[in-house]
């Protein structure tokens, strides 16, 4: 069912809304067929189908219900892309199977998240859904002997904190983010939702009790509980301001197929870090877009907080009209600043940007870590040089 939302949108995102599931019911298949005979513009389909996420989707969904349709160029182009992504997602399955194998080698109890396992679980194949590194959640007192497991195996941290700076950068950064030179596979470990500044702490522990099993390529892997995994898909998508059609396809591809969801349990975890905006932003684009079904009882709840349905709405818009760009730095930071639900958490949220040091900050000026604040006033003063020498004639 096409929704009120999704017809204002531009022609090709429209087709993009109707093929972003699993299945499409013959109502859809109609709405498909209606579609892909109007005047398309066709690169640009191929190129937001891309930048979406959604490329293996479109491609199944042709080739199932109107192959007739599309220009056989076209077709070729959705072929060749599908056959180098099945090729990709199988080597990174075998990896993620090494990996976990690694893991419990060494004692560690991780659980993969996102990537192969979430398009296996949702979609029915692992190589239905885009996705590129291997995210892991893992408890916070193993993110360390985790990570030092792949830097054993080769792997380079994209970000390594100085001598010093270890326990400050896990308090700060609740991720460990590092990449393989050969394979160029990049592999993350989550113990957080976000960065410790955000202010709204998501405690990750619990999440052990409700993981459940899937079968991955004919070997069993542990996966999030359907509600843990909503709740943390919604908060992602918030967080980057939907603007990857393919993430939000995941939350409702999650409402459509767990009908029984425990939905207690996920308002209780977004009150228990005051991300029930992010939560509801997720789920209302989700149904006003993809037709996903919401629990009227429960979107109404959300929907008390009157700031909620104007950002949402903002970021549907953005959707509609067809930007493929991502949000720059500023424009994020002023989003989170309206999202955010308080005074004081937007107070810390600007405090954070201003006194969290990157790799720039550290190689101009080392501080030690109780006195990370002072990077305030030293990074004005490093981006001022930085600006004065690239003026200098050498």
């Amino acid at each position: 069912m096409t929704t009120a939302v999704a017809r204002e949108a531009r022609l090709e995102l429209r087709v993009l809304f109707c093929i972003a599931r699993a299945q499409l019911p013959p109502t859809e298949m109609e709405t498909l067929a209606e579609l892909l005979q109007q005047d398309l513009d066709w690169n640009y389909l191929l190129t937001a189908a891309a930048r979406h996420g959604v490329w293996p989707l479109l491609q199944q969904h042709v080739e199932q219900s109107a192959p007739a349709l599309v220009p056989e160029t076209v077709r070729e182009a959705l072929r060749k892309v599908m056959h180098d992504h099945a090729a990709y997602a199988l080597t990174r399955v075998g990896e993620l199977h090494a990996l976990l194998d690694g893991f419990r080698g060494e004692g560690l109890d991780l659980i993969p998240y996102k990537g192969p396992v979430l398009a296996e679980r949702l979609y029915g194949g692992c190589a239905l859904r885009q996705f590129g590194d291997l995210d892991f959640l893992v408890r916070r007192p193993e993110a360390r002997r985790a990570q030092a497991y792949l830097l054993g195996r080769g792997f380079q941290p994209s970000l390594a904190a100085p001598p010093g700076w270890e326990a400050w950068y896990e308090r700060a950064r609740n991720e460990y983010s590092l990449q393989h030179p050969t394979s160029g596979l990049y592999v993350e470990l989550h113990w957080g939702a976000w960065q410790r500044f955000v202010g709204m702490p998501v405690e990750v522990l619990s999440f052990w009790e409700h993981r459940e099993t899937v079968l991955l390529a004919g070997r069993p892997v542990p996966s999030l509980g359907m509600e843990e995994l909503l709740f943390l898909l919604c908060l992602h998508g918030t967080k980057h301001q939907w603007c990857r059609l393919g993430w939000l396809a995941d939350v409702a591809e999650i409402l459509r197929s767990t009908p029984r969801l425990d939905w207690p349990r996920v308002l209780a975890l977004a009150a228990a870090s005051r991300s029930e905006r992010f939560l509801g932003i997720g789920l209302w684009l989700a149904e006003r877009l993809l037709a996903a079904p919401v629990p009227g009882g429960v979107l109404a709840r959300l929907m008390s907080d009157r700031r909620m349905a104007p950002l949402a709405g903002a970021m549907a818009r953005a959707l509609c009209h067809g930007s493929l760009g991502t949000p720059g730095e500023m424009e994020h930071l002023l989003f989170m600043l309206r999202a955010l639900p308080r005074q004081r958490d937007r107070l810390r949220l600007l405090w954070g940007v201003a006194t969290e040091p990157c790799r720039d900050d550290w190689t101009f000026c080392r501080l030690p870590p109780a006195l990370a604040g002072l990077y305030a006033v030293v990074r004005p003063w490093r981006l001022f040089w930085t600006a004065v020498q690239g003026k200098i004639p050498r």
